[in-house]
């Protein structure tokens, strides 16, 4: 059996994301998403959440591109840096950021757990979760809440447009050398993590046409891909641009059945774990 988890990031974001997200849970294949619990539509996605128990939650920790929990030395007038790449560089060699990414990772897990809801997983805004400060401040906030699945970001090198391939190879070469320190960090300590993570080469464009490409061709026995329906990250589709290509394909009908004629069993983090490898078992 081969595992698939469809997660859409940035809930909370604003009412038009939690909307997406809720549709392509309820109509469509997405069981999963990523809750960022300082935005301005975050306690009405929390709400949303408990109404709809079958979609699994998770925690996306923000500390780029995104508002703060507190003012601090990484977001003095409460917003973070917009560029992950600058937000990164200050804190690895800023002692006041360090400790600001510390204080921010903790009082975001802290807000997650107020809601209320169950813990599917962590995952971050822009992968910035990966950096080595921020990486290691995640995993004392989940090792404190007991929270053991997390997004190690993986694909192989299967981009599916053409634009911008210089800049996302070497994002991609970036990611893979990020994810040897994660996985060498985690060893013995119980946590898990999904063989791949489909969505960096393709951010934005997940279109049907893309979904039906790669699903053939996972390269895991459990997969995730992830999504960002209903945010100015995703294109809007030609045909009706009200509707992005994001949301679209996850609401496409022929997606459901490539998946059912693959035997792929479409489902959360949690409905996976049996088979989730651990993290530190993983190649690197």
């Amino acid at each position: 059996m081969r595992y698939i988890v469809f997660n859409a990031d940035d809930f909370g974001a604003g009412e038009r994301t939690n909307e997406a997200i809720i549709h392509a849970h309820r109509e469509g294949v997405l069981t999963s998403t990523s809750l960022m619990v300082n935005e301005p539509a975050a306690d009405e996605a929390a709400a949303l959440a408990r109404e709809t128990p079958s979609l699994a939650v998770g925690l996306h920790v923000v500390v780029s591109n995104g508002l703060a929990t507190r003012p601090s030395a990484i977001a003095p007038d409460g917003r973070f840096m917009n560029d992950p790449a600058v937000a990164g560089f200050r804190a690895f060699f800023s002692r006041a950021a360090r400790r600001a990414v510390e204080l921010e990772v903790e009082g975001q897990f802290a807000r997650f757990a107020a809601t209320g809801l169950g813990w599917s997983h962590v995952d971050g805004h822009q992968h910035l979760h990966m950096h080595p400060v921020v990486w290691d401040s995640v995993i004392r906030q989940c090792e404190a809440h007991g929270v053991r699945r997390i997004r190690i970001p993986y694909e192989e090198w299967m981009p599916f447009s053409t634009g911008g391939l210089a800049r996302r190879r070497i994002e991609w070469l970036f990611f893979r050398a990020l994810r040897r320190r994660c996985l060498l960090t985690l060893g013995g300590r119980g946590f898990i993590a999904m063989d791949r993570v489909y969505g960096h080469l393709e951010s934005g464009r997940m279109t049907r046409e893309y979904l039906l490409a790669v699903l053939p061709r996972l390269g895991g026995r459990t997969n995730e891909v992830y999504f960002h329906p209903g945010t100015p990250h995703a294109l809007p589709l030609a045909s009706d641009p009200s509707i992005d290509v994001e949301l679209h394909a996850l609401l496409d009908p022929s997606v459901r059945e490539r998946i059912e004629s693959l035997g792929l069993c479409l489902t959360t983090f949690a409905g996976a774990e049996a088979s989730i490898p651990a993290a530190g078992n993983l190649t690197t």
